[in-house]
């Protein structure tokens, strides 16, 4: 018995120490939630959770552009439509594989990345938000123009094979649930590989242009290469969370849905999770996204105010709570053990 619990304690410190076993952990929960779900009479809400997961990654990839970076994107949702719409040309219309389609669309958002990162050499703050906020819009009008991409209407893929003969169809229940394990289990490599990014040198970097620049190229940092490293990543990101909406809906969406709308509630997402906060990502994007579609729209008088909602909740956030929602669990954290504290003294005053 003595010996077991030693063994749990040891593995208890080491799962504290690593914050990725923390991300496998929560993806394991998720997973489970969703089984759950898939089981109950609601199992079409597997569909939600899978819309929270997928923005929580794109989140992810602006947080590390905003956060981390100090340097702004409003265009986010933009490069997801690229990625869409590119897969089903390269798919369909050239009949590639999912895994080389996913590659090669997630290839050009990144070229698109580095062009929309040397403007943004040129430019600082509003200005970079404005120019990028042009280019979502621009980026929309083009996919609208084509008739290679059906001028922007939402097209449905034809039976993916995702990889050797492993084929699923969301419109059956019972294949749903592979199809959003597949997404989580997307979502965690993608926390490890940003969390490794973080930690690395280039992490490092970016957050020493983020607090001063001046200062980085001081300290000898190229601020142009890790400005540039910046938005590379992050439209990467937005492009594989583009790949796990195509894996998962099996659509290219409608052009109006990549749109600016959608980038403020990613950028909602960020601002409520909490910058630089890797966790925060999935609660905020379970607060914007999840609440409203599982919660509210089963509320007749708040049915349709979903945006005024997110808006007085982005205002409190950034009044009471700057750091994003996740400062709440440290704040309850403090609480209890200033309580456990003095409690203790109590104890103690008594016996004495």
């Amino acid at each position: 018995m003595e010996k077991a619990k030693i063994i749990l304690t040891k593995m208890y410190e080491v799962f504290k120490r690593s914050p990725q076993l923390h991300f496998v952990f929560v993806g394991i929960v998720l997973i489970i939630i969703g089984r759950i779900v898939v089981s109950g009479s609601s199992h079409t809400n597997i569909n939600i959770l899978a819309e929270v997961v997928i923005y929580a990654v794109v989140a992810l990839g602006l947080n590390l552009l905003l956060g981390f970076s100090g340097l702004v994107s409003l265009s986010t949702a933009a490069f997801m439509g690229i990625t869409t719409n590119s897969m089903y040309v390269f798919m369909v219309d050239y009949e590639i594989s999912f895994l080389m389609a996913a590659l090669m669309a997630m290839i050009i958002c990144g070229l698109l990345g580095l062009i929309v990162g040397l403007l943004s050499l040129k430019m600082e703050g509003i200005y970079l938000g404005i120019a990028t906020l042009f280019i979502g819009h621009i980026t929309i009008r083009v996919i609208e123009a084509f008739d290679i991409f059906a001028r922007g209407n939402l097209r449905r893929f034809p039976q993916i094979t995702y990889f050797f003969d492993f084929q699923r169809s969301i419109l059956i229940r019972d294949q749903r649930i592979d199809l959003y394990t597949l997404v989580v289990i997307a979502m965690v490599l993608m926390f490890i590989v940003i969390y490794n990014i973080f930690k690395s040198p280039t992490g490092r970097s970016l957050m020493a242009i983020s607090r001063s620049q001046h200062a980085a190229l001081a300290m000898g940092i190229s601020v142009r290469k890790y400005r540039l490293l910046a938005f590379v990543i992050a439209t990467t990101v937005a492009s594989f969370g583009g790949v796990l909406h195509v894996a998962y809906f099996q659509t290219t969406g409608a052009s109006g849905k990549w749109g600016l709308g959608l980038s403020l509630i990613i950028l909602s997402v960020v601002v409520i999770g909490g910058m630089k906060s890797f966790h925060g990502m999935l609660l905020g994007s379970f607060i914007i996204i999840g609440i409203p579609a599982l919660y509210l729209r089963d509320i007749p008088f708040l049915s349709g105010f979903d945006d005024i909602l997110t808006g007085l909740l982005i205002v409190l956030v950034i009044l009471f709570y700057p750091y994003g929602a996740m400062q709440i669990g440290y704040d309850l954290k403090k609480l209890y053990y200033k309580a456990k504290a003095k409690y203790k003294a109590r104890v103690v005053k008594r016996d004495e």
